[in-house]
């Protein structure tokens, strides 16, 4: 009961206190509260050298923020005036919040991990955070990519610390959660509850267009690209619908495009659209005669935090984690590889640039990301929706903020895919890069957050209000277009337990664990699993973590189609086992045998 409990308290906890600090409601005090202890726990690890400093100090800043809003104001509470601040403040929101928090916590029960980067880094990054209580660079452990940005992992530290024992399904709340905080404001315009619920009842349906192969689970994977589509949104929409920038709008943004760049590698790319649009909203705005230099001036934090935390953080893991200089890190870019990548192919000294420009010019019109549709094809339809949209509006200053977004849209959609390009052409492997790894994960990460500015951008339009059950058929439509032509997207919701996830992950999640439960932590493992191991690898790796290991197919090939096997002579294989402290066998086939039999 820990795990519904604490989480529960602790979202109330730092949203109230966020919303008596500002006088903010709780719909839009829950994420900027939740933001902030990211970055308390961010600052702490690089500091502090430990996460403890700001997981704590941020419930105790929260605590006493609660403690003097109700000093401060002892004189002057009443029981009316309490029960109207309740109603007014804390609870616009709260009651969504508690519908949000309880979907996440049935339809993620009994999950455990499924998916190859979730055992190999994204499960890792948590799983050694909460180990050590450092951030994960500093982590001695075998994984993959220590230099990524840590922001989203710290979020689900600070939920699974409050849960008291490590689950991987309290990983996925936590991701979701996140996610739905920074979804809640859109929701404050609209007041009826049929709409509400069909407006929620939509924002659940979203992640489902995108479940194809090789694209998003949102309800069943700890993976970032989602979540840097929604706080792309996120940052989006808190300055589109901002009537005047404010200090106060100038701090959360700066807050919030912090955590943005630091919630995965490629979001650092995303800040220039942001700022873009901050531009155009300006220019739009009839008053932008009356802003003069010092308006400008109070913007610099929104360039100036993002990226010093940026580098900050960058410079501290250098200490931890090499410069390699090697792919998929941003210490392969340089400026002049632009000219190169957007210019002669035969000049590069890229030899696949060809055939990757040719595959992701083809794929940008044929590739299925949304619905079956294409990248292409989705960025151009959502465009005209906004144009539709643009046209139904009565007063010149709506039709002029919905043109805004749609064109803002447009153009950030073609930026994103030319930078898109630009990192497969220079930060990936050649078997990577030629194939488009991931397109699919990548692409739509944009698409997600013009999908959610598109909904948000209707409500505050306040067309719906005259096409109510016009909207409420698009809803049910899109429902039974999932449920019957997608019936594969729902099973990502049902919960773990019917799902028989414990059964069904345990061939390969119960053998690494007992390894662990009977070696020391810092005991090194070599273990042989034939055939076909990838998994049981991945398993291994994680479960075992930080046990440093060795391994794997060793011996001859069993079959043809046996890509894996690494036929070590006997001294070779002995001096490998020699070296560790423990030796597994997770199968002993025949030709296993025959070929080391000596060595024992």
């Amino acid at each position: 009961m820990i795990n519904l409990i604490l989480p529960f308290l602790y979202s109330l906890l730092v949203g109230s206190a966020w919303s008596a600090g500002t006088g903010k409601k709780f719909s839009d005090s829950l994420a900027p509260a939740f933001m902030m202890h990211i970055l308390l726990l961010l600052l702490s690890g690089m500091v502090f050298r430990n996460l403890s400093v700001g997981f704590y100090g941020g419930i105790a800043a929260a605590a006493l923020t609660i403690l003097f809003f109700l000093w401060k104001n002892r004189a002057g509470i009443n029981k009316q005036a309490a029960i109207d601040y309740v109603r007014d403040t804390l609870g616009n929101g709260i009651l969504l919040f508690i519908f949000f928090y309880l979907f996440c916590f049935v339809t993620n029960a009994g999950k455990y991990f499924g998916f190859w980067d979730e055992f190999s880094h994204w499960g890792l990054f948590l799983k050694e955070s909460l180990r050590s209580d450092q951030l994960y660079c500093m982590s001695p452990a075998v994984h993959t990519h220590r230099d990524y940005v840590p922001a989203v992992t710290l979020f689900e530290v600070i939920w699974c610390r409050l849960c008291g024992v490590f689950r991987e399904a309290d990983a996925y709340r936590a991701i979701q959660m996140f996610m739905y905080a920074l979804m809640m404001p859109m929701f404050n315009r609209v007041r009826e509850k049929k709409a509400k619920a069909a407006a929620v009842f939509l924002v659940l349906l979203v992640p489902m267009i995108f479940q194809i192969y090789d694209a998003f689970w949102f309800y069943h994977s700890i993976y970032c690209d989602y979540a840097v589509g929604v706080l792309v949104f996120y940052c989006a929409f808190e300055i589109w619908k901002a009537r005047k920038i404010t200090a106060y709008h100038v701090f959360v943004l700066s807050l919030s495009l912090t955590v943005m760049v630091c919630a995965k590698m490629t979001a650092m790319a995303c800040l220039p659209m942001i700022l873009l649009l901050y531009v155009m909203k300006r220019l739009a705005d009839p008053e932008r005669r009356s802003y003069g230099r010092k308006r400008f001036v109070a913007y610099l934090p929104l360039v100036a935090v993002p990226v010093g935390v940026w580098f900050a953080f960058n410079r501290f893991v250098d200490v931890y984690v090499p410069n390699t200089g090697h792919r998929q890190s941003y210490d392969s870019l340089r400026l002049s590889s632009v000219l190169e990548v957007f210019g002669s192919a035969e000049n590069s000294s890229i030899p696949y640039l060809e055939t990757v420009r040719r595959t992701f010019l083809r794929d940008l019109f044929t590739r299925n990301v949304l619905l079956n549709g294409s990248y292409a094809v989705a960025l151009g339809f959502i465009f005209v929706l906004f144009l539709i949209l643009m046209q139904r509006q009565k007063e010149r200053q709506s039709r002029t903020a919905v043109c805004l977004a749609g064109v803002w849209t447009l153009f950030c959609g073609i930026g994103y895919a030319l930078l898109m390009y630009f990192l497969y052409a220079t930060a990936f492997p050649e078997g990577e890069a030629v194939r488009l790894a991931s397109y699919e994960r990548y692409m739509d990460s944009f698409l997600v957050t013009v999908i959610y500015l598109l909904i948000a951008v209707y409500y505050e339009s306040e067309t719906w209000k005259r096409h109510r059950k016009g909207f409420y058929v698009i809803v049910l439509a899109l429902a039974a277009d999932l449920f019957f032509l997608h019936i594969n997207t729902f099973s990502q919701m049902l919960p773990g337990n019917l799902r028989h996830e414990e059964e069904t992950t345990a061939p390969f999640r119960e053998p690494a664990m007992r390894v662990a439960e009977h070696t020391e932590e810092d005991a090194r493992i070599f273990y042989v699993i034939r055939g076909d191991n990838y998994w049981h690898l991945i398993h291994y790796l994680y479960y075992c973590s930080p046990r440093p290991y060795g391994g794997g197919n060793i011996g001859p090939a069993m079959n043809e189609n046996d890509s894996t096997f690494q036929h070590l002579t006997i001294e070779e294989f002995k001096e490998a086992v020699g070296q560790c402290d423990y030796f597994f066998c997770g199968e002993l086939v025949w030709t296993f045998m025959e070929a080391y039999r000596d060595a024992f």
